[in-house]
């Protein structure tokens, strides 16, 4: 049984790189806190994946549109506004690794690329 899950890390600034991660399926939840740096997380599900955005993200003072987050979910038909850094993951009720449909939409986008999944990411 895999006890890691398989995530990119979109980070707001379009000048740092996405990232592959491998999460701990035992401390998924605050790994993601301190990844996108919040204290509250929001799934924003489409049909091909989920996004984790901070849930207070609109609230804070001067937030910052993640461009590259934002641009995936209007591909998938969801009109929402992404802030902060985010992690996209698998579509399902809990957290899954991403599908090949969404690495090839990623690699598309030149988020990731599809040698860096086969590779197989960080930890």
């Amino acid at each position: 049984m895999n006890n890691t899950v398989k995530a990119i890390y979109v980070p707001a600034d379009p000048k740092k790189p996405a990232l592959l991660k491998n999460l701990h399926k035992d401390t998924i939840v605050q790994e993601c806190y301190l990844l996108i740096g919040c204290r509250i997380i929001e799934p924003i599900c489409t049909q091909y994946f989920t996004v984790l955005v901070d849930e207070e993200g609109l609230l804070k003072e001067d937030p910052i549109t993640n461009i590259r987050a934002s641009v995936l979910l209007d591909i998938a038909e969801v009109n929402v506004r992404a802030v902060g850094d985010v992690l996209v993951v698998g579509y399902d009720e809990g957290f899954e690794d991403v599908s090949p449909v969404s690495w090839a939409v990623l690699s598309k986008m030149e988020i990731v690329s599809v040698e860096e999944f086969l590779e197989g990411g960080e930890s």
